[in-house]
C-alpha cells in the first residue's frame, strides 16, 4: 500500500524501505512539464510566424520598392550562376583541348616510331574523345543565354524640396509613375501585350529620369553650400538646363499616362494599342535612350 503523505514517504526512505511515490507527485510533474512544453512551442510558433507574416506594404511606392529589390536580387543571383556555368564550361573546354593535343601527339609519335602499339591505342581514342568533349563544351558555353533583366517597375524618385530647381517637374514625375503602377494591373486583363509594353517602356525610361532628378539635387546642394561663388553659378545654370530635360521627359510620361487611361475606356483596345499608346511608348523610349546616350557621351567623350 502506497504511503498517503510525503512524511510517510521520507520515513520509509530512512528505514531503508523502498518508498512509493508521494500521492499526486507524478501528475503534478507531468502537468508542469506539459505546461512548460506548451510555452516553448508557443514561443517557437510565434518566432516562425514573425517571419511568415511580414508587414504588408502600406503604399504603392513601398510595394514597388520591395518588388524591385526582390527582382534585382533574383537577377543578380541568376547572373552570377550564369557566369559561373559559362566559366566552368570554357575552362573544361580548354582543358579537354589540351588533353586532346597531348594525347594526339603521343599517339602520333608512337605510330611513327614503333607502329601502332599500346600508346597509340590509348592516345588516339583519348584524343578523339577529348576533342569532341572540348568542342561540345565550347558550343554549350556559347549557346547559353544570359538571364534577362526583370521587368519590374523601380520606385519613383522622391520629389525635390519645394523651392528648389525642378521641384514641380519632380512632383509630376513622382505622381505619374505612381499612377502608371496603379493602373497596370487593371490593363493586364484587358490587353496583356499593352501592359507588357507599358511596363517595358517605364522600366526603360525610369532610370534615366531618376538620374536627372538626382543630378539636379546634387547641383542644388553645391549651389546652396557655396553661395556667391563661380561654382554655385555654374551649378545653378546646369541644374536649370537639366530641368528642361526633366520637363521634356515628364511631358512624354504624361502623354503615356493619358494613352493608358484612354486604353481603359476604349471600346476596341486592340485598335488603340496600334496607334496612340504605341506612339507614346516609342517616344518615351526614344527620349530615354537619348538621355542615356548623352550621359555616356559626357562620361566617355570622343577622343
Amino acid at each position: 500500500m502506497a504511503p498517503e503523505s510525503e512524511s510517510d514517504w521520507h520515513s520509509q526512505a530512512r528505514r531503508g524501505k523502498k518508498p512509493g511515490k508521494p500521492a499526486g507527485a507524478g501528475p503534478d510533474r507531468a502537468a508542469k512539464f506539459a505546461e512548460n512544453l506548451g510555452r516553448v512551442s508557443a514561443a517557437a510558433f510565434a518566432f516562425r510566424d514573425s517571419f511568415k507574416q511580414a508587414r504588408a506594404p502600406a503604399t504603392v511606392e513601398e510595394q514597388m520598392a520591395l518588388e524591385h529589390q526582390a527582382a534585382q536580387t533574383r537577377y543578380a543571383t541568376a547572373k552570377r550562376a550564369y557566369g559561373r556555368k559559362v566559366r566552368r564550361l570554357r575552362r573544361r573546354a580548354r582543358g579537354m583541348l589540351g588533353l586532346a593535343v597531348v594525347s594526339g601527339s603521343v599517339a602520333a609519335a608512337d605510330f611513327m616510331v614503333a607502329g601502332p602499339e599500346v600508346w597509340f591505342w590509348v592516345g588516339a581514342p583519348t584524343a578523339v574523345l577529348a576533342g569532341w568533349t572540348s568542342r561540345s563544351d565550347a558550343a554549350r558555353a556559347a549557346s547559353l543565354e544570359p538571364p534577362s533583366k526583370p521587368q519590374v517597375l523601380p520606385p519613383p524618385p522622391q520629389p525635390l524640396p519645394a523651392g528648389d530647381v525642378g521641384h514641380t517637374e519632380s512632383v509630376r514625375l513622382y505622381n505619374i509613375r505612381l499612377q502608371l503602377a496603379r493602373i497596370l494591373p487593371t490593363i493586364e486583363p484587358l490587353h496583356a501585350e499593352a501592359a507588357a509594353e507599358l511596363r517595358a517602356a517605364d522600366c526603360e525610361a525610369a532610370p534615366a529620369m531618376t538620374g536627372l532628378v538626382q543630378r539636379i539635387a546634387a547641383l542644388t546642394d553645391v549651389a546652396n553650400q557655396m553661395p556667391g561663388t563661380p561654382a554655385a553659378a555654374t551649378a545653378t545654370q546646369s541644374s536649370k538646363e537639366l530641368r528642361g530635360y526633366l520637363a521634356s521627359g515628364v511631358e512624354r510620361y504624361d502623354d503615356l499616362l493619358r494613352a493608358a487611361l484612354e486604353l481603359l475606356s476604349a471600346p476596341d483596345p486592340h485598335n488603340l494599342i496600334e496607334t496612340r499608346l504605341h506612339t507614346s511608348m516609342q517616344e518615351l523610349t526614344a527620349y530615354s535612350e537619348g538621355l542615356h546616350s548623352a550621359a555616356r557621351a559626357v562620361v566617355d567623350p570622343p577622343s
